[in-house]
């Protein structure tokens, strides 16, 4: 994956690039928050930094998976197919509660 070069990217894209994701250990503690775009640095990457992220996978009754192609104006895997959707939970106060997974509902319901 080449490195992120956010000289051609629009005000939007580089405040998504800013945004906060939750930096994670190998058994998925919780260690810290680093922005969207230096996660997916390849140095940080080589290096071992890992974040949380999720994957959908949506598929309908004939068992058929929908795909989506990626823009090609994104900053990683740019005109890819991938999963159906993928993201990042924030590293937001209301996304930290991981008893029973309450972030995850709160975040889900827009508290």
């Amino acid at each position: 994956m080449p490195e992120i070069n956010t000289d051609n990217l629009d005000k939007q894209q580089v405040q998504l690039l800013a945004e906060m994701c939750i930096l994670i250990d190998e058994n998925d503690n919780k260690i810290g928050a680093e922005t969207k775009k230096n996660c997916h640095l390849n140095e940080n990457i080589e290096k071992g930094l890992l974040h949380r992220a999720f994957s959908v996978f949506l598929f309908n009754t004939e068992n058929k998976l929908l795909l989506q192609q990626r823009s090609d104006a994104k900053i990683t895997f740019p005109g890819c197919f991938t999963n159906t959707c993928c993201s990042h939970p924030l590293s937001n106060p209301g996304e930290h509660e991981e008893n029973d997974a309450i972030g995850v509902r709160q975040q889900h319901r827009g508290v």
